[in-house]
């Protein structure tokens, strides 16, 4: 891969390989396209002809037999033969850290491991010695031989570690009497280069460009034969299993990975170039080597011109034998056009030599380099390009070595989109990328963040840093000119290596001073570095860090920020180079902000997971820039953020394989890190398709940005609205107009104001709100529009936010259903008597043994203690009501169930109804039990959702590991009921409607529950058979049951809720005793059907006088989705509807039946290896459709009652057991006279 300066050079010299008739007319042609002076007696100009193509190949298949023999037998004496089994493998690839064995196996493994290397090394010292007389087998250059499906290899390739390379090539003519020189642009990792036979050189180093001199081994007019070994990353690792070069990602992965290029110069020649460009000070500097290969002095002069008319003069120089000697020119420049984003202006320098040594012709040489006219620099906080302050939003391109990043089209595509994303830089993540991928983003405007190939996840060896110096030298030659390189980055997340890499900065600045050195994920590298940088801070714990995150939203202040064993200083810019959980994050561990939702259609479109994901990275975004972050870049917006477009697609081709081109040419594209853009490949599809977390992330990232930094959207009457906001001006000019806010109310204005704004680039601003609601008589609805407008009052920026105002009487207003209950009140802190009083509630003391004749016990906030437990329990086992608000005793709590619940501390700024349509969510919506009062709280304490007992969550809540808590439960105890609260509903009474509105409702239907409508005896297990596999599982979840045979019938009405089990109950007398089952379902009675196959089909229906089906599961997920709200699903969550292995091996059919739970529409085999993000878009595209999805419960009508079919297996699976659990106790609760689903006398919300 070459440079855009040297394409034109390659397009016109790559002729030149022909042979025959050609050859003179080639030379000639080549020679007046590049301009050369061939007047007689001079020696003029330079040369190139590129060798990409076909290649001989003979790659090193290793013997294994007598290493993997030597292996055994050492192992033999101490292991067994599964023991061996178990190691060998780790040995044979070559994987030789101890760390990676068990400790009491080190010490023979060790032995195994170096009898191995010996055995490889002695191979691989034969193989390598000579080129080989004949290369049979044929490859592509450039390209790995490891990725054998992209590039058409052999699979037996893959693990081989060294090879051979060979191909003739013709040296022309003209050539002759130049320095002639084979450059590489990268070969990984060892390169040892021979020219007809004899040692050329070698180099160590995958990423870097090199040439060797064969001037004296290539013969001019004729073909010549080049012969290179190559060896990947083992050529520098020590025998601990460590590298003594970077070798990034690639150090498995063998090959010339970019071009090869004949060249040939003058004698005498420019060898390279610096420019340097200082807005600051109005000045160029150009600094030009110049090489002298004579035996003689050399005499002679240099002249730098610039296109458009601007000359830096021309100087003279004297140059020693086979020496070197740098020209400098430096000149004041007033009003060059500046290279930018917006106006990615590319000047041209032109170098003209002309020397001469005694007794040596005249010599001219030309160079041209483009170059642009910008200065990028760090100062305190903040990035200024061109004197203007820059904040930069990014993203990072990779990864290399998947070939399809590595082809012109692509990148163009990159950055089209991440400009698209507002994205205004691009990281070149852990890799020296080819050099045309710097070319084009210096076209295109594209700000770059260049990066070296060393990152943690790959052991390094910095005792000896040799390797690293001659890197870094070559790495930062190679890219320095370029004006979109704005930063270099030293290494990627090393914070293992402590301040062992603290050199690495000055490695770098020794060949490029002008620009900041940043160490991504390493802090500042112990005070070194330029850039405080972090990668990912906090996300240890995603719901803790949300919390944070609006918090820091609210104050806006970074003082004294930690990372491991860094902090920051305050005096440098802080970065975030890589942050956010796209890649990692399970619908699990982010259900705790998208709630159930997040596990639907995770095959199918996975909306709601998106969704959620985008909200968390869009608060980061927010609150980052309202901290004045330098450097921002979620990661991997365009790789995690975009739907893949093809899983493995040919490469797009019309003429087949131009040598020429730049970049690999493949045979296919695989590959995760490159499927989501679509360059060329099929014209017919757009660029790329957005989803739901792409959105919010680009909207987030919009240069011109207002932010409001408080979720509230619920409001009482004559109230400070409050609502603070912060606005970005990331736009390359000064905003000039005026921010206006108004607040509608029934269609009118009911208050404004307007600021004036004169916010500079890169500048932010911050205001309030402060605006009273309106005193409302019922639940209205205020708008408040915030606006940017410039001078002329053209609106830049329109952002409207919505709230519900509450009337003040939802305080006060008595509640007329519990006028004449008798009801007793635990209460030590006083808070909960305080709002009872206020609703016209005069509640009992209760402080000594409860009242029996009590209707309904209260525990206020914080009341229940072991005493009270034992008290509570008892009135409740007699068939009272228990209600308990926010408590902060587990152990009482525990006592109180009976054991079955435990109140954990897992604070929660979110929860999630799970009862549609219950009396204790009228007039709630979802929205409305998110971010409570100044801490955001609507729970501090919560209950672990039960696995045990007869419950029913009526909420759950969220951590880190998923949905397992619940603030808000039912609990059958005894004959009576407990409902438990730890939704701040006391504390956050009189400032949070939604608060208010909740405990109206708990108290209004713990007053309307009748528990003697209960049935009297719970659960009676159907079944002829007394080992019955439920009997056990029932037990095990302390539901309280009795078991009936199908003869015993009769006796159902005086039970609640059936459980039939259809593997032990015996069909034929159940078929003659079925008038009880049907006079039990029409009298309102409920009956679960457990496990159902097809078998049992038939005899069903001829029980149950139905059409159901049943039929094998197309599940290859073990996962299904609820189907609808259904009050049988109260407490139902889809977050316990995803097991470790299947439960539902059998699904149901019936066209007179509705499916509560079904199979999704499509289902897929997660990969192994891959992490979340990649596994959810791969299985995207692999998933295979269920046509037509069956039940996985299904109900049933028949009369009153209903027939709940349901398939899940009563496993050990804490999910399954939660599930079941919750079923039966719908079941009860809602069998014949009870029914929860009564009305309320609640009607202050509209």
């Amino acid at each position: 891969m070459y440079s855009r300066k040297e394409q034109r050079l390659a397009e016109v010299g790559g002729a030149m390989a022909h042979t025959g008739m050609t050859r003179i007319l080639s030379f000639v042609f080549c020679l007046f396209l590049m301009g050369v002076d061939i007047s007689a007696g001079g020696q003029s100009g330079r040369l190139q002809i590129c060798l990409n193509g076909e290649w001989g190949f003979q790659p090193l298949l290793l013997d294994k037999e007598p290493a993997v023999e030597k292996a055994i037998r050492i192992l033999r004496e101490k292991y067994s033969r599964e023991e061996i089994n178990r190691h060998l493998p780790k040995i044979i690839k070559g994987d030789m850290r101890v760390e990676s064995f068990p400790k009491d196996a080190r010490e023979r493994i060790e032995m195994a491991c170096r009898a191995y290397k010996e055995t490889f090394k002695r191979q691989l010292n034969a193989f390598s010695s000579s080129p080989p007389q004949a290369l049979q087998r044929k490859i592509k250059v450039p390209g790995f031989w490891t990725y054998a499906k992209d590039f058409g290899c052999p699979e037996g390739w893959k693990s081989a570690r060294a090879g051979w390379y060979g191909k003739a090539f013709l040296v022309p003519e003209n050539m002759r009497d130049q320095m002639i020189t084979l450059r590489f642009e990268a070969v990984n990792c060892l390169a040892k280069v021979f020219v007809n036979g004899q040692y050329a050189g070698r180099h160590i180093g995958g990423f870097t460009p090199f040439e060797m001199d064969i001037t004296d081994l290539a013969s001019p007019g004729s073909q010549n034969i080049v012969n290179v070994f190559v060896q990947d990353g083992s050529a520098v690792m020590t025998r601990g299993g460590q590298y003594k070069a970077p070798v990034g990602e690639l150090a498995n992965h063998p090959g010339i990975w970019q071009a090869v290029l004949l060249r040939s110069y003058p004698k005498v020649h420019i060898q390279d170039v610096v420019i340097k460009t200082s807005v600051r000070r109005q000045t160029i500097r150009v600094e030009a080597s110049i090489k002298n290969h004579l035996n003689c002095v050399v005499n002679g002069s240099l002249r730098a011109d610039i296109a458009e008319g601007m000359t830096l003069g021309e100087k003279g120089f004297r140059i020693q034998p086979r020496a070197q000697s740098t020209v400098v020119f430096e000149k004041k420049w007033d009003n060059p056009v500046l290279w930018s984003p917006e106006n990615p202006y590319l000047y041209q320098l032109s170098l003209d030599l002309s020397a001469a040594g005694p007794n040596q012709p005249e010599m001219s040489d030309r160079m041209s380099q483009p170059f642009g006219f910008r200065e990028f620099w760090a100062e305190g906080r903040d990035f200024f390009l061109n004197g203007r302050r820059v904040r930069l939003r990014g993203d990072s391109i990779n990864r290399i070595p998947r070939a399809y990043v590595l082809t012109p089209e692509y990148v163009r595509a990159f950055f089209q989109a991440a400009k698209q994303t507002n994205i205004n830089v691009v990281r070149l993540h852990t890799a020296v990328f080819p050099e045309f991928v710097l070319d084009i983003a210096d076209e295109m405007g594209m700000l770059l963040i260049d990066e070296a190939p060393i990152m943690g996840w790959t052991p390094y060896d910095l005792s000896d840093l040799t390797y690293f110096r001659q890197f870094f030298r070559e790495w930062v030659r190679r890219d320095r000119n370029h004006p979109s390189v704005v930063m270099w980055s030293a290494l990627n997340e090393c914070l293992y290596y402590k301040r062992g890499i603290v050199p690495f900065k000055e490695m770098i600045t020794r060949s490029d001073d002008t620009r900041p050195v940043k160490f991504e994920g390493n802090g500042d590298a112990y005070g070194v570095a330029d850039i405080f940088d972090v990668h990912y801070p906090g996300e240890h714990n995603l719901p803790e860090l949300l919390l944070a995150l609006l918090k820091k939203q609210e104050d806006g202040k970074l003082d004294g920020f930690g990372y491991h064993d860094q902090t920051w200083s305050g005096d440098k810019p802080i970065a975030a180079g890589e942050f956010g959980p796209i890649f990692y994050v399970s619908p699990g561990r982010i259900a705790f902000l998208g709630g159930e939702g997040v596990y639907e259609g995770i095959f199918s479109g996975r909306k709601n997971y998106d969704a959620a994901v985008g909200d968390f990275v869009a608060a980061q975004i927010k609150t980052m820039r309202g901290l004045q972050f330098g450097h921002i870049a979620p990661w991997s917006t365009l790789n995690y953020g975009l739907k893949w477009l093809h899983t493995d697609v040919p490469f797009y081709r019309t003429k087949g394989p131009d040598e020429n081109m730049p970049g690999m040419q493949p045979d296919r594209i695989v590959g995760h890190y490159s499927l989501t853009l679509n360059p060329w490949s099929f014209p017919e599809k757009p660029l790329f398709k957005r989803t739901a977390l792409y959105d919010k992330i680009r909207d987030a990232l919009r240069p011109l940005a207002l932010f409001s930094s408080r979720p509230d959207r619920n409001l009482f009457e004559d109230k400070n609205l409050g609502q603070a906001w912060t606005l970005h001006n990331d736009t390359p000019g000064e905003i000039c107009g005026n921010l206006v806010w108004e607040v509608r109310f029934s269609g009118r204005i009911i208050d404004r104001k307007a600021l004036e704004l004169a916010l500079p680039s890169g500048n932010s601003v911050r205001g309030r709100i402060d605006a009273r609601t309106p005193k409302v008589e019922e639940t209205e609805t205020i708008h408040v529009d915030i606006r940017v407008e410039d001078i002329k009052g053209r609106c830049l920026l329109n952002k409207c936010c919505t709230y519900a105002v509450y009337p003040g009487r939802l305080l006060t207003d008595p509640m007329d259903s519990l006028s004449g209950m008798k009801i007793g009140l635990c209460d030590k802190t006083g808070q909960t008597s305080k709002i009872l009083h206020g609703l016209g509630i005069r509640p009992l003391d209760v402080r000594s043994p409860v009242d029996s004749e009590l209707d309904l016990l209260i525990i206020g906030k914080d009341s229940l203690d072991m005493d009270m437990a034992d008290r509570a329990g008892a009135y409740a086992s007699e068939g009272g009501k228990v209600l308990l608000f926010e408590q902060a005793s587990p152990l009482a709590v525990r006592r109180l169930t009976d054991g079955n619940v435990n109140l954990e501390k897992m604070k929660a700024a979110i929860a999630f109804p799970l009862a549609k349509g219950h009396p204790v969510f009228k007039n709630i919506e979802c929205d409305d039990l998110r971010f409570w009062g100044k801490d955001y709280l609507v729970s501090r304490l919560n209950f672990l959702k039960p696995e045990r007992g007869v419950f029913c969550s009526l909420a759950e809540a969220g951590g880190n590991d998923g949905l397992t808590h619940t603030p808000l439960l039912e609990v059958r105890q005894g004959k009576g009921m407990l409902i438990m609260s730890q939704l701040l509903l006391v504390e956050k009474f009189f400032d949070e409607p939604a608060a208010a509105i909740l405990l109206r409702n708990i108290l209004g239907y713990a007053a309307e529950m009748k528990t003697e409508d209960l049935p009297e005896r719970e659960l009676v297990l159907i079944t002829d058979c007394e080992k019955d596999p439920l009997r056990g599982f029932l037990q095990e979840i302390s539901i309280p049951f009795h078991v009936s045979a199908t003869v015993d019938l009769e006796t159902l009405p005086n039970y609640g809720a059936m459980l039939l089990s259809a593997d032990t109950v015996h069909w034929p007398v159940l078929r003659k005793e079925k008038h009880w089952l049907l006079d039990y379902l029409r009298s309102g009675g409920n009956i679960i059907v457990q496990g159902l196959n097809p078998f049992h089909a038939a005899r069903f229906n001829a029980v149950f006088e139905t059409d159901l089906r049943v039929s094998p599961t197309s599940l290859l997920h073990p996962q299904v989705e609820k189907a609808t709200d259904d009050e049988m699903l109260w407490g139902v969550s889809n977050a316990d509807l995803v097991w470790a292995k299947s439960a539902v091996p059998f699904v149901a059919y019936s066209k007179k039946g509705t499916v509560l739970i079904k199979e999704p529409s499509k289902t897929a085999k997660f990969p192994q290896g891959m992490c979340w993000g990649d596994a959810l878009r791969f299985t995207q595209l692999t998933a295979k459709e269920i046509k037509n999805p069956g039940a996985a419960l299904l109900k049933l009508p028949y009369g009153k009652g209903r027939i709940l079919v349901n398939q899940m297996l009563p496993m050990r699976e804490p999910k399954v057991r939660r599930y079941i659990s919750t079923l039966i106790m719908n079941a009860i609760v809602n069998c014949r006279k009870g029914n929860r689903s009564r009305g309320l006398e609640i009607s202050l919300i509209n």
